[in-house]
């Protein structure tokens, strides 16, 4: 196997491309890169999001985006909801954190 490609193990889409050292390698970079810092919350990011999935195995850095593991669970459930997104930009996954946030602060209220 040569260097960027992914040794696919399962039938998932992506295969056992999160065990490789290639994305560990470029996990690690994008987590340096962002500070460790979830881009959305600002708290300890611990995962870092792929915004395009098209190009997995062969990510540009701007395709990824660190995060907690909160507001990465929220981004799948809101794309979960919508079956064709696969896409959300870091100001809507910023935006979507703040909603969330407003909307439990609003429920702690009462």
């Amino acid at each position: 196997m040569q260097s960027g490609e992914i040794a696919v193990k399962d039938n998932s889409r992506f295969g056992t491309y999160y065990d490789s050292p290639e994305w560990e390698r470029t996990r690690t970079r994008i987590l340096q890169r962002d500070d460790h810092q979830c881009q959305a919350c600002k708290l300890a990011a611990e995962c870092v999001h792929h915004i395009v999935y098209d190009r997995l195995g062969a990510e540009n850095d701007i395709d990824l985006i660190s995060l907690c593991n909160t507001c990465h669970n929220l981004i799948h459930q809101e794309q979960r909801k919508f079956r064709n997104i696969y896409r959300m930009p870091p100001r809507d996954i910023k935006e979507l954190h703040e909603t969330k946030w407003d909307y439990e602060q609003d429920c702690d209220e009462y």
